[in-house]
């Protein structure tokens, strides 16, 4: 099962940049699908993609920005 579409409902970040690979396991049998991640922005490796990049959420306004709270 292709894990990308998971990943975009997790993470919508227009950063992201997602790479597929097709690995062969023992024998050429019981093949997956291995996704690698990294941010456009940032130019880093996004190791769990599902997250997203750390640079960008530590970027991102937190609650008490939005509702003026100190």
């Amino acid at each position: 099962m292709c894990p990308v579409p998971g990943i975009l409902l997790a993470n919508s970040s227009p950063n992201l940049i997602l790479e597929a690979a097709i690995k062969k396991g023992f024998l050429g049998m019981n093949r997956r699908i291995e996704i690698k991640a990294s941010c456009s922005r940032h130019l880093i490796d996004v190791p769990e993609p599902h997250i997203g990049c750390s640079k960008c959420a530590r970027e991102k306004p937190g609650l008490r920005e939005l509702f003026g709270e100190d």
